[in-house]
């Protein structure tokens, strides 16, 4: 199996993931985890009609350890509520998401061309204007 890798998070020291983008031999919705830090990975697929399985899981973030995102091109959002046994697709936001993190009781996204999002409940998004009194953009 050869997989290009793009973003990876652990939950504890035993718990981790792997979000995969373009590659060879598995679709590219593809999520590793491990449960026994490392040792061994499951494949774990990510399917829903939002989510063409072309679009590559680009970034993954959890709040806590059952509470998960997984993000990608073309506005793909999943969501766990138990720790990766399964995921869901959330509301797909526009354009190809690069980021994706938890910050207090808001998600945070960040899109291609610079574009920041936030929701409480990744259903409904708003922009976000992100900058310094210097003019500097910071994520």
């Amino acid at each position: 199996m050869q997989l290009h890798y793009a973003g990876m998070t652990w939950t504890d020291a035993a718990t981790g993931y792997i979000t995969g983008a373009q590659e060879t031999y598995l679709p590219c919705n593809t999520v590793l985890q491990t449960t026994d830090s490392g040792k061994t990975w499951t494949v774990q697929m990510l399917q829903s009609p939002n989510a063409p399985l072309n679009n590559s899981a680009l970034a993954i973030a959890f709040s806590g350890k059952d509470h998960g995102v997984i993000a990608g091109e073309n506005g793909a959002i999943f969501r766990t509520e138990n720790g990766g046994q399964s995921w869901q697709a959330a509301l797909p936001a526009f354009g190809n998401i690069l980021d994706i993190r938890r910050q207090g009781n808001q998600w945070h996204m960040l899109l291609h061309g610079g574009i920041v999002l936030q929701s409480a409940d990744l259903q409904n998004w708003q922009p976000v204007i992100v900058s310094n009194s210097e003019g500097i953009v910071k994520w």
